[in-house]
């Protein structure tokens, strides 16, 4: 089994513990292979509709982010929470086929997002809790405002998950970067 602790209680994992008991909060995350057809998947179908990440950067930091896992060494929750977010999203999009090795058919690919979805949702909470906000935390909040608007609609969640993104943005100061001094 492939998992990891952070020393502040939050686990990360590739596989579905048999010992879920030990741990406070899980966050499953999909095999290598496969986090890496949700991201192509993800780069075909929505990266061009809503242009707030950089693809190289998020091909680095999923290489990056599983190798630690792998490695047992500390992951940031803003980072889990946005690659759990872009698999959700990518999961909504994905087009299921016989012998895939994500899903073979549309339900599963629906369960899959809703799963990813729960995993980031949880991560965005821990990362709340434990830090002051980050740009993979509006990221992630954002991704995860359009994985709602595609699972339940227009509903109170995902508008709360936008101004969720656009409040810590501003206490980041994202709302300056371009003011002349």
């Amino acid at each position: 089994m492939e998992d990891f602790l952070d020393p502040s209680g939050m686990a990360y994992t590739t596989e579905e513990p048999d010992h879920a008991r030990r741990y406070g909060n899980i966050v499953l995350f999909p095999p290598y292979r496969v986090a890496v057809l949700l991201f192509q998947c993800y780069e075909t179908y929505v990266d061009h509709i809503s242009r707030i990440l950089h693809v190289p950067t998020l091909r680095a930091l999923i290489k990056t982010f599983y190798l630690r896992l792998n490695q047992g060494n500390s992951a940031s929750p803003g980072q889990a929470a946005l690659l759990l977010a872009i698999f959700a999203l990518a999961s909504v999009f994905y087009h299921p086929f016989e012998h895939s090795e994500v899903v073979s058919q549309e339900q599963d690919a629906l369960s899959l997002a809703k799963a990813m979805a729960k995993g980031a949702l949880d991560a965005l909470d821990y990362s709340r809790r434990t830090t002051s906000g980050t740009l993979e935390d509006i990221q992630a909040y954002i991704l995860m405002s359009y994985v709602i608007f595609h699972l339940d609609g227009f509903a109170a969640t995902g508008r709360f998950l936008a101004a969720t993104a656009a409040a810590i943005a501003k206490d980041l100061g994202l709302h300056r970067l371009d003011v002349n001094p």
